[in-house]
């Protein structure tokens, strides 16, 4: 197993970047010269969105319609990169600059429906600020275009060793040099001028020009493939429905492409395009999870309704990184390669994609149905859904608590949000039947699609669609600050017992024969959840409270296997059990440490998992 080592990279000059671009392209980039902004104390300020969690990111007030983007990977596995985007934007109040997210190489050049427009680049605060010839005012529609080459900015992610966004794979060995996207929460603005929040979701045309020999891969449909003047290709992808920008899926690497038989799941039953890409070399046992993708979509549109777009698939990547929900193009580690972070990463195509958060605090929204995706999944296989949900509550139990929506960044991905919040919802679904509550999932993907969400917003929509009792077991799961006690229907309690397991108030047999001999669960977690998705059986936070990763080795008692969630950076897979494996633990077990850990201890961690 290679080790990897992850560090920060820190930015050169943009001067020194682009005399690096410009020779490795023969030509040089030279800004064009226009009129200078004045410094930030004399500007008119921008007001951004007012994120809780990320209050500096994106405009107020700013609506991005389309991203027009011409991007150039000249030399893969490098962070350079150059591009033009064509930005068509138009405001909700009059704005008398644009301030667009932007940490990433230098700019170039910036036109306002054609002509020059003064502007500022700030990379340290991360802001492109351009002033347009008057206001843009609500009802206008105008066409910013930025022109850009360097190096990719830095964003670090906080509690993993990694970046977020712009991602460069070396070439070492056999391994060609490759690049992608990784960007939630905020990473697309490190390589791409943005309104970088996930409540101003937008289309995307993207032209990727690459080597001879290379393959190009972007979310949406792809569109035309043809000759570049200096050999390479370039590749057009059309994404027609709105998308938020952390989900802008972009590949480059030598690619296998295989084509799959369209799955008759889309709006009115329309045929959604299938494709998988598979850097060349890939093992028959890492394709083998893709196969059951068309089965997956079946069973979720079942239960959430039509899938949003016209494609679905995933691209393979080689590194040691989280699996991430980038629109229509999964973005697959090797080692996540298996059905359930699959299944997670599938529904967050309704939830997170089409669904688009009002605020970060919210992400429980995205990530708790995830991970009740893959409830529904195992149901469907034929598995007990009760020992899931003992699973989850017993995890719940030994991990700290609190109302789902969050209120720090290190709140974002933890326990709560995927395990607490898919428990949210199996409290919603044990007031009804399972008819309504079909509907009530249908419902709100319906209903909810073309506007941000809130909790707020679903806990008004539970209590209007399934009434009162529905609504206020919504409500004490969102809002109380200790792990609600849980029901199963009406007469069957599931209780948080000393120590945390979690059984029937009368256990029967099996139950109790567990919790009385189970050992403390030294189950393998990895600390950042797939999905960001955390497993029911081998879930670490993915962001714990106090920054702590938490790395056990594989249960070998209930669990047949450890499996891998998408922050969760995979699970070990030690040959134990399938990948796939439902069963889950309910022993027993103490409150594991919560000591922090450093990016090196971190980095050990994910080497002790024992991936392939």
């Amino acid at each position: 197993m290679t080790r990897f080592t992850f560090s920060l990279v820190r930015r050169s000059s943009s001067l020194l970047a682009l005399a690096l671009l410009a020779g490795t392209q023969g030509q040089t980039a030279t800004p064009t010269a226009v009129p200078t902004l004045p410094p930030p104390s004399a500007l008119i300020t921008a007001q951004p969105i007012g994120d809780s969690i990320f209050p500096a990111l994106g405009q107020a007030g700013l609506d991005v319609l389309n991203y027009d983007l011409d991007l150039f990977v000249d030399r893969p596995g490098r962070s350079e990169l150059r591009g033009t985007v064509v930005l068509t934007v138009t405001a909700t109040q009059p704005l008398p600059v644009l301030s667009l997210d932007f940490l990433g190489p230098q700019v170039l050049d910036v036109r306002w429906e054609g002509l020059p427009a003064p502007y500022r680049h700030d990379q340290t605060a991360g802001k492109l600020t351009i002033q347009p010839p008057q206001p843009l005012r609500p009802g206008t529609l105008a066409r910013v275009t930025v022109r850009f080459a360097g190096k990719a900015g830095v964003r670090p992610d906080p509690d993993l060793p990694i970046d977020v966004g712009w991602q460069a794979v070396p070439a070492q060995g056999d391994r060609v040099g490759a690049n992608f996207t990784l960007s939630e929460p905020d990473g697309t603005r490190t390589f791409l001028p943005v309104n970088d929040h996930p409540s101003d979701p937008a289309t995307f045309t993207t032209r990727v020009t690459v080597p001879a020999g290379y393959t190009a891969a972007a979310s949406g449909v792809e569109r035309a493939e043809v000759a570049a003047p200096d050999g390479g290709r370039t590749f057009t992808f059309e994404q027609a429905q709105p998308i938020p920008t952390y989900t802008l899926a972009i590949h480059v690497n030598q690619f296998e492409r295989v084509d799959a038989a369209a799955v008759p799941v889309g709006v009115a039953g329309s045929d959604v395009l299938r494709r998988d890409y598979f850097p060349v070399g890939t093992q028959a046992d890492t394709r083998a999870a893709y196969t059951s993708t068309g089965e997956i979509l079946k069973v979720l549109a079942e239960w959430f309704g039509p899938y949003p777009f016209s494609a679905y698939g995933s691209a393979i990547v080689t590194p040691r990184v989280p699996a991430l929900e980038t629109a229509t193009l999964s973005t697959m580690p090797v080692t996540s390669s298996n059905t359930r972070v699959l299944v997670h990463e599938t529904a967050h195509q309704w939830f997170g994609d089409q669904l688009t958060l009002a605020d970060w605090s919210e992400v429980w929204l995205n990530e708790g149905f995830a991970t009740y995706a893959e409830l529904l999944w195992a149901q469907a296989q034929g598995e007990a859904g009760e020992d899931i949900v003992r699973g989850w509550y017993a995890r719940a139990g030994r991990s700290q608590t609190r109302p789902l929506v969050a209120t720090s960044e290190a709140q974002l991905f933890d326990t709560t949000a995927y395990i607490r919040g898919a428990l949210a919802l199996h409290a919603v679904r044990v007031t009804v039947d399972d008819a309504a509550f079909k509907g009530y999932l249908r419902g709100w993907v319906a209903g909810f699609h073309n506007r941000p969400v809130t909790t707020a917003d679903l806990l008004a929509y539970t209590r209007t669609r399934l009434g009162a009792t529905a609504g206020a077991a919504l409500r004490l799961w969102a809002e109380s600050p200790e792990l609600p006690p849980f029901r199963k229907g009406k007469h069957r309690h599931i209780h948080r017992a000393q120590g945390g397991c979690a059984c029937q108030a009368t256990p029967h047999a099996r139950c109790s024969s567990r919790c009385s001999s189970s050992r403390p669960s030294r189950r393998a977690s990895s600390g950042r959840p797939s999905g960001r998705l955390l497993s029911p059986c081998t879930m670490g936070t993915k962001r714990n409270s106090g920054r702590a990763i938490r790395s056990r080795r594989a249960v070998k008692a209930t669990t047949k296997s450890a499996r891998s969630s998408k922050w969760a950076l995979s699970s070990a897979r030690s040959g134990k059990g399938s990948p796939d494996s439902r069963s889950i633990s309910a022993g027993c077990g103490s409150k594991p440490s919560s000591s922090s850990l450093s990016r090196r201890d971190v980095s050990r961690k994910i080497d002790a998992l024992g991936r392939v």
